[in-house]
């Protein structure tokens, strides 16, 4: 079962960390006035001061009543934050049952998302690994990898062994590898697309240089992610 401590990281992180206070918002009076903003934006707040009542979208002429549908708390954590923007491009913030600010689906490529994602990442290979790291032997990496992998782990270890750094297998095997091995141990039942998605996911969430989202259809990929995941810590 997921441990306290990762149940507790993964509430610190939550939409006002993400989100854009009203102050920020580029707002708007009217139509017109508001379609000088849709180069920029596809939302746009009404009116220009005060309370938010409602909004112009680019693809209508009308002011927009705000819906239950595009409202979340400001206090909703990340990993329930995808599954609304999943449902909705887009959200306005609820604080104290005032409107106090916005998040869009492009808001999830800000840092604070990637710190309770991979979290789930390094908490799944680990609990894998630790499950399996003294089955491994030479003949279950033939088994599992081609020649070119096998030597290549081979070398690493050898080299680990030269240097007097020798701990086993640790170290030696990447996140996909990792996988794959505890695939072949029974461990998961994910097939290569799956393990291709978990593979680029935690590309994305290592790397500072690199968007989690960049388009649409991302925010249903990271879901399906870290479920998956989340299924291996359970």
């Amino acid at each position: 079962m997921m441990t306290e401590a990762l149940n507790r990281i993964l509430k610190v992180f939550t939409v006002r960390d993400l989100m854009t206070g009203a102050k920020q918002l580029k707002r708007a009076d009217s139509l017109q006035n508001a379609q000088y903003l849709f180069n920029e934006y596809d939302v746009v707040p009404y009116p220009k001061k005060g309370k938010i009542e409602g909004y112009f979208h680019k693809d209508t002429e009308e002011i927009i009543p705000i819906e239950t549908k595009v409202l979340v708390s400001n206090g909703t954590n990340i990993l329930e934050l995808l599954k609304i923007l999943n449902q909705s491009q887009f959200c306005f913030v609820l604080s104290a049952n005032e409107i106090n600010g916005y998040i869009h689906y492009s808001d999830l490529n800000k840092p604070f998302t990637k710190i309770p994602l991979f979290t789930i990442f390094e908490a799944a290979e680990r609990s894998l690994w630790e499950k399996f790291q003294k089955r491994i032997n030479e003949e279950d990496l033939s088994s599992v990898f081609n020649k070119h992998e096998v030597r290549k782990f081979l070398k690493r270890r050898e080299l680990n062994i030269q240097r007097n750094v020798d701990i086993g297998w640790t170290g030696i095997f990447t996140f996909p590898y990792i996988l794959r091995l505890a695939r072949h141990y029974g461990l998961i039942d994910l097939n290569d697309q799956e393990i291709k998605l978990l593979q680029e996911t935690r590309n994305k969430l290592a790397h500072s240089d690199r968007n989690l989202i960049n388009s649409y259809k991302d925010v249903e990929k990271l879901i399906v992610a870290q479920g998956l995941c989340l299924s291996i810590i359970k």
